[in-house]
């Protein structure tokens, strides 16, 4: 809950319609030490905006309240969506990728189990506070984070939507598939932890393993503003719901109110790539209040719906700007990853010794 100095604040902006800073925010889960020097450089860059990091911690536990028995009805609706897309893919003889689901910690224990699987998970949380705990000894207070617990007793309706479960991992997530709430709760954290309302004019949000060979307020200030929600727009959309692998995670709500008519005929929703992302003020404030509602969906599609079907105004960036012409921006619809990161870290090196700017994913090196 806010305080009482965060809720007059409140106030006051909306009373005079002033507007303070752009916030940044990075996504993160687990930083290798590339990524963290990356984050560096992106707040190097931006010194007239305010930058965070938000770091996801997943769960070994599921916190949804997906019964067994609907959880298993789901993932037999998600074979039987997965063959149907293999069988189109074939007759059509164009076969595009189909993803499968696939603070700091000082002191935590390594643990031992007597099951496999959980050995693999807490193998796996393990590693990733011990590289949450460099993020918070590189960059200190900039660092927020957060886990599914949180982000249901935040939005207590996101436990009536599927979390996501890795399957090397054995982790379970909110986070990964609903960017939305994870950036309404980095949102709170920073307004708790500042005292402040946000006021700024608008909201970046930038992921960890997406890189850019040029300087970041550069391409920031060139497409700030212009539009209420600004991304790369899949080519592909409108697309129909039906067809979305990310039609298994999102809520009632959702699916009874943001499906829109395309070409005479209902059931159409938006995509776009969540690597980087602008959100003005008032679209931000709408999404929130959106969220409030029980309106969720995996955030590739249904950030750009809710925009969409609210009348806000939506802008792509330009596909130029993407390193994608010889496959090192990858993103289905737009390439394929067909490099090695070892190949992506070097074409990162060679455009900048030849002063080229252009975003290059994913970088995971």
């Amino acid at each position: 809950m806010m305080s009482g100095k965060v809720l007059m604040e409140e106030a006051r902006v909306e009373e005079h319609g002033q507007c303070g800073k752009e916030l940044v925010i990075i996504r993160t889960v687990k930083p290798t030490g590339a990524m963290i020097d990356r984050m560096g450089r992106i707040i190097s860059d931006l010194p007239g905006r305010e930058v965070i990091i938000s770091a996801n911690l997943p769960s070994i536990g599921t916190t949804s309240a997906e019964t067994p028995q609907e959880r298993k009805a789901r993932q037999e609706k998600q074979v039987a969506y997965r063959e149907r897309r293999r069988a189109l893919e074939e007759e059509h003889h164009d076969p595009k990728p189909v993803l499968l689901e696939s603070g700091s910690h000082r002191g935590h224990t390594h643990r031992k189990s007597n099951s496999p699987y959980m050995q693999v998970a807490n193998d796996a949380i393990d590693a990733i506070k011990e590289a949450q705990d460099r993020l918070v000894d590189a960059f200190g207070e900039r660092v927020y984070l957060y886990n599914d617990s949180m982000l249901v007793e935040a939005l207590p309706s996101l436990r009536k939507v599927p979390q996501h479960w890795d399957v090397t991992s054995h982790l379970w997530s909110y986070g990964y598939n609903f960017h939305d709430e994870a950036i309404y709760v980095a949102v709170k954290q920073f307004e708790t932890r500042t005292g402040r309302i946000f006021d700024g004019c608008g909201l970046w949000v930038i992921e960890d393993d997406l890189e850019y060979s040029g300087n970041w307020r550069e391409i920031l200030d060139k497409y700030s503003g212009k539009g209420d929600l600004v991304s790369l727009v899949s080519p592909e959309c409108p697309c129909q719901f039906t067809d979305m692998r990310w039609q298994f995670f999102t809520s009632k709500m959702f699916q009874s109110n943001f499906q829109f008519q395309s070409a005479g005929d209902l059931g159409f929703v938006m995509k776009h790539s969540e690597h980087i992302v602008y959100y003005s003020r008032n679209f931000l404030r709408l999404l929130h209040r959106e969220l409030e509602n029980g309106v969720h969906a995996h955030s590739e599609m249904g950030t750009p719906t809710i925009c969409r079907v609210n009348g806000c105004k939506m802008e792509s960036i330009n596909l130029e700007e993407y390193d994608y012409a010889d496959g090192y921006y990858t993103w289905p619809g737009v390439t394929r990853d067909e490099h090695s990161q070892k190949e992506f870290q070097a074409r990162v090196e060679a455009l900048r010794a030849n002063h080229t700017s252009r975003f290059v994913h994913p970088c995971k090196y």
